[in-house]
Parts: C-alpha cells; sequence; structure tokens
C-alpha cells in the first residue's frame, strides 16, 4: 500500500512524502478489519489503519527525495476529478434511466403499465434527449482535454494552463 506520511512537519506541504509500506509481513502495521460505512465509493474498502513502530527501508520511499509527496499527489489530482467524473455520469445514467425505465415497465395504473402510457414515453424521451447530452457533452470535453495535455507531455496542470 502506498501511505502519505508527514516526513517533516516543520516544512508544510514540502514535508509530505509518499511511501511504500508492505503490509503483509510488516512488524507494526495492523488493520482494524472492521470496514467503515461511509456514503459514496462502497466498493472500495476503508478501515482503519494503525502503525505502531512501523519501519519501512529508505528505498521504499516513492520519488527522488524527501518531501515530494504533496506534489505527486497534485499532479494526479486532474487524473482523479475525471476518473469521478466518469464514474458519475456511469451512476446518473443506470441510476437515472435504468432503474426508472425499469420501474414504469413494472408499475401499473388503471390497468395497464405505466410505460404503455403517452405522456410517461414523452416525458422519458424528454429525459433522454434534454439533460444527459449537456452532461455527456461536459464529461467528454473533460476527458478529450485531459488527453491532449496528457499526449503533450502536461500531466498535472489543470484547465486552462
Amino acid at each position: 500500500m502506498i501511505v502519505v506520511a508527514k516526513t517533516d512537519p516543520n516544512q508544510g506541504a514540502k514535508g509530505i512524502s509518499l511511501i511504500v509500506v508492505e503490509t503483509a509481513d510488516e512488524p507494526g502495521f495492523a488493520a482494524s478489519g472492521a470496514i467503515l460505512d461511509k456514503i459514496g465509493q462502497k466498493s472500495a474498502d476503508t478501515s482503519e489503519l494503525f502503525f505502531q513502530d512501523c519501519r519501512v527501508p529508505a528505498g521504499n520511499r516513492l520519488g527522488e527525495s524527501e518531501g515530494e509527496g504533496f506534489i505527486q499527489l497534485m499532479k494526479q489530482l486532474p487524473q482523479e476529478r475525471l476518473n469521478v467524473a466518469a464514474g458519475a455520469l456511469a451512476a446518473m445514467e443506470a441510476g437515472a434511466s435504468d432503474v426508472t425505465l425499469d420501474y414504469v415497465r413494472e408499475r401499473k395504473a388503471f390497468g395497464q403499465r405505466v410505460l404503455d402510457f403517452q405522456n410517461t414515453r414523452f416525458k422519458l424521451a424528454e429525459n433522454r434527449s434534454a439533460h444527459c447530452p449537456d452532461v455527456r457533452r461536459s464529461v467528454r470535453a473533460l476527458a478529450h482535454g485531459r488527453q491532449a495535455r496528457c499526449r503533450h507531455g502536461l500531466h498535472g496542470e489543470t484547465v486552462g494552463q
């Protein structure tokens, strides 16, 4: 696992390093085992980690020198934002469209499926054409801009730089 560690408290952001901790056989490392309840990203397990006199070799530090951790993290922030946006788009489409469609197929009113009402079909088509393309265009523009910056070696720069 990669741990973000404060290696020099007097240096602020420049006192942060990324360190690889090989958890399988590392003395002084323990996980609580209890999965923490959280609001988002339910598929990614989160639990408390404990480091008591945990020692790792200096060679496990990521980067050329100590204190580069904050910069390393910030360089990945645009990619993380893109990943979150793409995940949100997928969740929105699956949640809003698929669940709604399943519901109107199963739900009956006045002796017929809700899907069979003309107004329901109008509303489904309106929702699909009016809202989703705006969000899709925004996410695609973000993704294409990010990909172009990566092709030109501008990995850590944000939009507009």
